[in-house]
């Protein structure tokens, strides 16, 4: 479990293998945050909005501050990102413990594990516990002690126990800078951790605003988000129970071309093709995803193909992202084990998927190594991938409607409960918001009439736009 906020890694690299396939299968996450209704209390105003901001995964709510901008981070644990003037950013991050608590101890508590000069205690958290584990962490990131401007650990937020600690961190390139931490014990083994970044200079007039976003904070019931998703699922179990594979097969037809735009310039494009197909003597359908994306490290290149077969009961993936330096020749794509071999200056990530009977196998291998995950596949309501290609063109849009599904997330390898939203439009299209796992917040697509995908906010200021092969050929000709 890391609490170390800000500093000493806890922020992760993004989720390479399904950052260019998430613009169509699984999808990248917003960066844009959902406001709801404004709040009743007026004590705060001095310093925050009246809107509200609200994460449905955690039932976490809060009020942002005036004038800042809200965003999301790749990463599943971090819930929102605040940042604004004068210079501060704020972070909105959930912990769980998996059942033990690391701490650096001078001696052996009677009971604890030793493990070098690392101490693994069996219990619940508190927040004690939690603070001692933060303060031990930052240590052993930085290499060095920060001093401690002021801790507590007699606080009560969103009704539950809590605890801050404010540091003042030494750092040979940025300068001395603060650092505000606010623990709040949801459970015994869940934290919500709510901290604060901004230079000496700022930290004055940023700390009032940080208090005061934590004391607008609230928390749901978990027994009524608990609710809440069974009738989710329900629905999506029910609906998932009439899809046919002729149905999917129904949305097959020429392939689609999609660009993506970013402040108004194109970025990246895609390809989406789904055809009858044959593998391993099984009769089914595959989908194509191609897609090229244009980033500040490189350019990655995308090829990913799924099979379902015609009984729906079997499942083949294969997804390949290669990176290469800006300016550099395209790769050719030759299958996972050659792609990027021989090419300079390039690195490749391969993912393989495989769903047979009741188990779900996946196999992903990048420049960090390999791993193996397997899951046990949901009995009902599990959505294939070739499914999610055209989930939001299947789903029924002549009324509002929500649903849960089992799917594999390819951004964070694992699988997850996802929610969509389906909600009419008055020219006969609609939207479809979608939510990946429950640590995302919702995405939206935009469809006409005949369900086909007209456009979909993809987040970081990126768009996914309905296009044609002749255009996406004009437009990249001198790229």
């Amino acid at each position: 479990m890391n609490l170390q906020g800000t500093i000493g890694g806890w922020r992760r690299s993004p989720a390479v293998m399904g950052l260019v396939l998430g613009l169509a299968m699984v999808m990248a996450v917003a960066t844009s945050a959902a406001l709801a209704a404004p709040a009743q209390d007026t004590a705060l105003d001095t310093y925050l909005t009246r809107e509200v901001w609200h994460d449905d995964a955690f039932g976490v709510s809060l009020r942002p501050p005036l004038g800042s901008q809200l965003r999301h981070e790749s990463a599943d644990d971090v819930l929102l990102v605040i940042s604004g003037d004068p210079g501060y950013v704020i972070r909105v991050v959930i912990r769980k413990s998996k059942g033990t608590l690391e701490t650096r101890v001078e001696n052996t508590p009677k009971g604890a594990v030793t493990k070098g000069d690392w101490t693994v205690t069996q219990g619940d958290l508190t927040i004690p516990k939690v603070m001692e584990l933060s303060r031990d962490q930052i240590t052993l990131s930085r290499r060095i002690s920060p001093r401690i401007l002021e801790q507590t650990d007699k606080l009560t937020l969103a009704g539950h126990p809590a605890g801050r600690i404010y540091y003042s961190v030494p750092d040979a390139k940025l300068g001395t800078w603060c650092l505000g931490q606010t623990f709040i014990l949801i459970d015994p083994r869940t934290v919500l951790m709510v901290t604060l970044q901004a230079s000496t200079q700022h930290f004055p007039a940023a700390r009032p605003i940080y208090q005061a976003v934590c004391d607008s904070l609230r928390l749901e019931d978990p027994r009524k988000l608990d609710e809440a998703r069974k009738k989710l699922i329900e629905s999506g179990q029910k609906w998932q129970r009439t899809v046919k594979f002729e149905a999917i097969a129904a949305v097959a037809s020429r392939e689609q071309w999609y660009r993506i735009i970013q402040n108004g310039l194109d970025v990246g494009y895609m390809r989406v093709k789904l055809s009858p197909d044959k593998e391993l003597g099984m009769s089914g359908l595959q989908s194509v995803v191609q897609a090229r994306l244009k980033l500040a490290d490189g350019v990655y290149d995308t090829l990913a193909k799924s099979f379902l077969s015609q009984d729906m009961g079997q499942e083949i993936w294969s997804i390949q992202t290669t990176r290469r330096p800006a300016g550099s020749a395209p790769p050719t794509v030759r299958g996972p084990a050659a792609a990027g071999q021989g090419q300079p200056n390039t690195v490749t990530w391969v993912e393989s998927g495989l769903r047979t009977g009741p188990l779900l196998r996946v196999t992903r291998e990048g420049p960090a190594g390999m791993e193996q995950h397997k899951w046990p596949t949901p009995e009902s309501g599990y959505i294939p991938q070739v499914e999610l290609v055209v989930l939001g063109s299947l789903l029924p849009h002549d009324h509002a409607a929500s649903y849960g599904f089992y799917a594999y997330y390819a951004n964070s390898g694992k699988l997850t409960l996802r929610t969509e939203r389906v909600v009419p439009g008055s020219d006969g299209g609609y939207a479809v918001y979608t939510r990946t796992s429950l640590e995302q917040p919702e995405l939206k697509s935009r469809y006409d009439s005949s369900g086909q995908l007209l456009e979909r906010d993809m987040g970081g200021g990126r768009r996914l736009v309905r296009s044609s092969q002749a255009d996406i050929k004009a437009i990249w000709k001198s790229k």
